[in-house]
């Protein structure tokens, strides 16, 4: 006999597929960025000529679900019937009592949905033989299509070797980029109606044109935000084939006309280093409530619960111990050795073991030396 009840199910249900009832997906949950991420993703799980399930890797607090709700929004736009769109936080102790399919079976038969159907499973490694049961559902249900997240990409990646070739896509969402942080800082600099008559008249001739060719109200608020922001400003200043490998001949008078350019955006810089880039954090002006959050999220959920539940591991608190010394560490050239000496009774392979965790987790990312040879 189940611990929670089917009915219970449909409940949890409803309070996370709210658009069942309102037809739209809440502005808080959308974002006004689209990252890269979000195109890749939609040109993978919308394309009409190659049907493939798409799951997305990343760490916490990375945008993976933001990027679902983005999926779900333009599905909505498209006509498609909010009771076909099915998202389900895999993670969520309540749905964790049933496996997927059961999971399914009950929104199907509760929910009747007719025609296409798009899932959204998020955290899908918190669950049983995930990777059997998207094999089954993409073999046995051609009307189905499956968009999945999880934070684990070696797992995702393994499940996909062992049963999805063919059947799924892996798309892995990094942390933002200095370009991505820079428009979620100043996103609250949305251009107005009003703004818009004031300044149409002298619009430049380029954003005219890029006006001629927006295809809906929300990509004309887009050009124009972009012409009023401190982001499209400096756009505007730099030229377009600028190339990093371009620096080092630029003349002493070019350089310092660059670093007048960026001045603008220097303290964002050395905030994006400091704080990393992870979404959330941008716009918190509080330091220490911005580390409180990543240490819960990254520290407590991903480090004490995550790692040990997918790869067995006993002493948490080595585990523990070793991220924070590679924090302490970043971008500096590390020794398992030095590790293991300075942790103390942590023997070498432990410190490799671990630190290959790190990374399988998205939680760090290692950069090998160049072999110039």
């Amino acid at each position: 006999m189940a611990i929670i009840s089917e009915e219970e199910i449909i409940r949890v249900f409803s309070e996370y597929n709210y658009w069942w009832k309102t037809k739209t997906v809440k502005k808080e949950n959308l974002k006004n960025m689209k990252r890269k991420a979000f195109y890749d993703t939609k040109e993978a799980f919308l394309n009409s000529d190659i049907r493939r399930f798409v799951l997305l890797s990343g760490t916490r607090r990375v945008g993976k679900t933001t990027i679902m709700y983005q999926i779900i929004n333009e599905l909505l736009k498209k006509g498609v019937n909010e009771k076909n769109i099915l998202y389900i936080s895999l993670d969520n102790p309540i749905l964790k009592t049933y496996e997927i399919n059961k999971l399914i079976e009950i929104y199907i038969n509760y929910v009747l949905p007719k025609g296409e159907i798009y899932l959204f499973l998020d955290e899908i490694q918190s669950s049983n033989n995930w990777d059997a049961w998207l094999k089954v559902f993409y073999d046995s249900n051609k009307n189905w299509n499956i968009l999945a997240t999880g934070s684990a990409s070696t797992k995702l990646e393994k499940g996909s070797i062992e049963s999805g070739v063919g059947r799924w896509i892996n798309l892995t969402v990094p942390t933002l980029s200095f370009y991505e942080y820079c428009e979620l800082l100043y996103e609250e600099n949305e251009i107005t109606g009003e703004d818009i008559l004031n300044i149409i008249k002298d619009l430049p001739n380029d954003v005219r044109k890029e006006l001629l060719k927006a295809k809906d109200t929300e990509e004309i608020t887009s050009i124009f935000t972009n012409y009023k922001s401190v982001i499209g400003n400096i756009k505007k200043q730099i030229p377009k084939d600028l190339k990093i490998t371009n620096l080092e001949k630029m003349s002493t008078e070019e350089l310092k006309n660059l670093v007048n350019i960026l001045e603008p955006i220097k303290e964002d810089f050395n905030r994006y280093l400091f704080i990393g880039g992870f979404p959330e954090a941008v716009k918190i002006t509080d330091d220490v409530a911005m580390q409180k959050i990543l240490r819960e999220d990254l520290v407590e959920k991903a480090i004490k619960n995550d790692i040990p539940e997918m790869f067995k591991v006993r002493n948490i608190s080595t585990l523990e111990n070793i991220f924070t010394y590679l924090c302490y560490e970043s971008g500096n050239i590390i020794s398992y050795n030095k590790i293991a000496r300075t942790l103390e009774e942590v023997s070498v392979p432990t410190v490799q073991d671990y630190i290959g965790l790190l990374e399988k987790t998205n939680l760090i990312y290692i950069s090998s030396p160049l072999n110039e040879g």
